[in-house]
């Protein structure tokens, strides 16, 4: 369980080093596998999701399924490994209209379209640790035309490894952070310039 004080600008739902980093999260897992392990290059333990389909193996928070996270903090920060293969990250957001919104964001090439209620986008990752900032404010503003209220549900799909996932109210900014949780690399991801303009 993570365990770290709380902070109006800093809400933690993953932590690995934590006795049960997995509390909050549900586990499906049908051709892979999820469990702690140590990394070679941060030299600590960290979640490792494997698996051949990204639709059969991942974790998701919270862990009823109708549950919702109600984080109104509006950046995610994942400190993520790129293990070269398969990796999706879906997010549902609560819009200003009271629609359940759903962020598919796919690692690599993929086709950016925009629907009613779905928004699939690119993420490109370096090789190794990458320190992933999604600004949710803003992807729901250009994606849907409304304002972000909430994130419901985070879900991370194989294949990757974790350090630690959070919520905060500013990019790039590790100042109010627990200091176990700052960023000990610096590669960024990038997103195509475009891929959300309407």
């Amino acid at each position: 369980m993570v365990k770290k004080k709380l902070s109006d600008s800093f809400r933690p739902i993953l932590f690995s080093l934590d006795k049960k980093p997995l509390s909050l999260w549900s586990k499906l897992i049908r051709s892979g596998r999820v469990k702690r392990v140590d990394d070679d290059d941060l030299h600590t333990k960290v979640i490792e999701i494997h698996g051949t389909d990204t639709k059969n193996t991942y974790i998701s928070a919270p862990m009823a399924p109708m549950a919702s996270l109600d984080i109104t903090l509006p950046i995610l920060v994942m400190l993520l490994k790129n293990m070269d293969k398969d990796l999706q990250l879906n997010v549902m957001v609560m819009d200003n209209h009271h629609f359940r919104r759903r962020f598919i964001i796919v690692c690599g090439d993929c086709k950016v379209s925009s629907r009613l209620l779905t928004c699939t986008l690119p993420m490109f990752l370096v090789k190794g640790w990458n320190r992933v900032q999604i600004n949710l404010e803003e992807f729901t503003t250009k994606a849907f035309g409304t304002e972000y209220l909430h994130t419901i549900r985070v879900e991370v799909h194989a294949t990757c490894r974790l350090r630690h996932i959070y919520f905060t109210n500013k990019m790039n900014h590790e100042i109010n952070i627990p200091i176990e949780f700052r960023s000990r690399v610096v590669q960024s991801p990038q997103y195509p310039q475009n891929c959300l303009m309407n």
